[in-house]
C-alpha cells in the first residue's frame, strides 16, 4: 500500500471509531490487498494458530510481514486452536513457540474437540450445538481476555 492509501485508511478508521466499539473482520489467511487494508484500519490482530511443526515458522513470517503495520499502532495477539496437551508433539510445540520466542500469546486457548467440527457440519455456532461443552467455556474465556485487553491496551 502507498502512503496515501494508508493515510486514507487511517482516516476511515478514525471516522468509524465514533460509531462502533468493536468490529470483527475475518479475512483469508494471506496478505492480499484486502487483508493489508483491514490490518491498517485495525487496532488488534488476533491470529489463531495450530500447535504443529510449522507454527513457529508461520508466526515468524507473519511477524515480519506485519511489523510495518505494528509500527502504526496495530496490537498483535496469538491464541492456540485445536489444542490437545495429551499429545507430546503439541506440548513441545507450545513450549517452543510460547516459552522460547516472544510471540504475543494470549493466556486462553481452544481445545481440540469434536463439538467444534460437528457444529460446523450442522452450520451452528458451538454454543447452540453443545451449550454445555467445555469448548463454549473456552471461547467465552478467550473472548473475555480479549475484551479486557482491548479495554486496557488498545483504548
Amino acid at each position: 500500500l502507498s502512503q496515501s492509501d494508508i493515510a486514507w485508511l487511517v482516516k476511515v478508521k478514525e471516522t468509524l471509531e465514533h460509531d462502533y466499539d468493536i468490529c470483527v473482520v475475518d479475512t483469508n489467511p494471506n496478505l492480499s490487498s484486502l487483508t493489508v487494508s483491514v490490518l491498517v484500519a485495525a487496532d488488534l490482530l488476533l491470529t489463531p494458530v495450530g500447535l504443529n511443526e510449522s507454527s513457529r515458522d508461520n508466526l515468524a513470517l507473519l511477524q515480519e510481514k506485519i511489523e510495518p503495520v505494528m509500527e502504526q499502532g496495530l496490537v498483535w495477539k496469538v491464541f492456540a486452536m485445536k489444542v490437545d496437551l495429551n499429545r507430546k508433539a503439541q506440548k513441545q510445540s507450545l513450549d517452543d513457540i510460547v516459552n522460547k520466542h516472544s510471540y504475543p500469546f494470549l493466556e486462553h486457548y481452544i481445545s481440540s474437540a469434536a463439538d467444534v467440527d460437528n457444529a460446523w457440519r450442522y452450520y451452528k455456532p458451538v454454543e447452540r450445538h453443545r451449550s454445555k461443552s467445555v469448548i463454549v467455556e473456552e471461547f467465552y474465556a478467550l473472548a473475555k481476555e480479549v475484551y479486557e485487553m482491548l479495554e486496557s491496551e488498545v483504548a
